[in-house]
C-alpha cells in the first residue's frame, strides 16, 4: 500500500490544491504522491482547482489574473511542475467542460513534458481520455470510476482509479480513493495499490 495525498491534503494549514499544500505533502516520507486537479481558465491557463465555479462563475469564464484576484492561492500547474524536485507520483485529473477537453490535454501535456517528473494523468471523461491516448502515449492514463459511471471502461487504458465503495478486490485496479479512516484502510495494508486520501498523517505509523 502506498499513500497519495488527495489534492495535496493532509496534518498541515494550507487549503486544497495549492503550491504549499502539495509540497507539504511531498515532503512526507510516508507519502508516496499527491493527487491534483486542474482546469482551464478563458485566456487558456491551466490552474490547480477542483470545482467547476469560482464564487458563482465557471472557470473556464475566467481569465487567471481575475481568478487570482478572487483567490491568490490558486497557483498554475506550470509554475508547481518547475518547482519541484521529487521522484513521488504525481497524479493530474484533468477535470473539462463538455467542449473544452482537446485544449485543456494539449495544454497539459505541453506543460508536462517539459517536466521530468513522474506523472500519471487521469479523468472521468472518456472522450478526453480517448483524445490523450490517441495523440499522446508517453504517460500513463486512466479512468476514474465512481458510483454508476465508468464501470464499463475498466480496462480501456492503462490503469484504473477506482472508488473506494465500488472496489471488489481486483489487484489490477492501480488507485482507490477515497480512504480516510483505519477501518476502511485495513482491506488494502498488504497490497501494491495506491490508496488516496485526505488524512494520510492518520496511516503514517504503517510506513515509520
Amino acid at each position: 500500500m502506498r499513500l497519495i495525498a488527495h489534492r495535496g491534503n493532509n496534518n498541515h494549514k494550507y487549503d486544497e490544491n495549492t503550491y504549499d499544500a502539495i509540497i507539504n505533502s511531498l515532503n512526507k516520507n510516508y507519502i508516496s504522491g499527491v493527487e491534483i486537479d486542474v482546469r482551464i481558465t478563458k485566456d487558456k491557463e491551466v490552474i490547480l482547482y477542483h470545482d467547476k465555479l469560482l464564487h458563482g462563475t465557471a472557470v473556464n469564464r475566467l481569465e487567471y489574473n481575475d481568478i487570482k484576484n478572487k483567490n491568490n492561492s490558486i497557483t498554475k500547474l506550470d509554475y508547481l511542475l518547475n518547482n519541484i524536485k521529487t521522484d513521488k507520483l504525481i497524479l493530474i485529473e484533468l477535470k473539462s467542460e463538455i467542449n473544452d477537453y482537446h485544449e485543456l490535454v494539449d495544454r497539459v501535456v505541453n506543460i508536462v513534458r517539459k517536466s521530468n517528473l513522474n506523472i500519471y494523468l487521469c479523468s472521468f471523461n472518456y472522450s478526453l481520455l480517448k483524445y490523450l491516448n490517441k495523440k499522446y502515449d508517453k504517460y500513463p492514463i486512466g479512468i476514474i470510476v465512481g458510483n454508476m459511471i465508468n464501470h464499463k471502461y475498466i480496462g480501456s487504458f492503462d490503469y484504473t482509479s477506482i472508488k473506494y465503495s465500488n472496489y471488489d478486490g481486483n489487484k489490477d485496479e492501480k488507485f482507490v480513493w477515497t480512504i480516510n479512516s483505519k477501518k476502511e484502510i485495513s482491506k488494502f495494508i498488504d497490497t501494491s495499490l495506491y490508496v488516496i486520501t485526505d488524512k494520510a498523517y492518520i496511516f503514517k505509523n504503517y510506513f515509520l
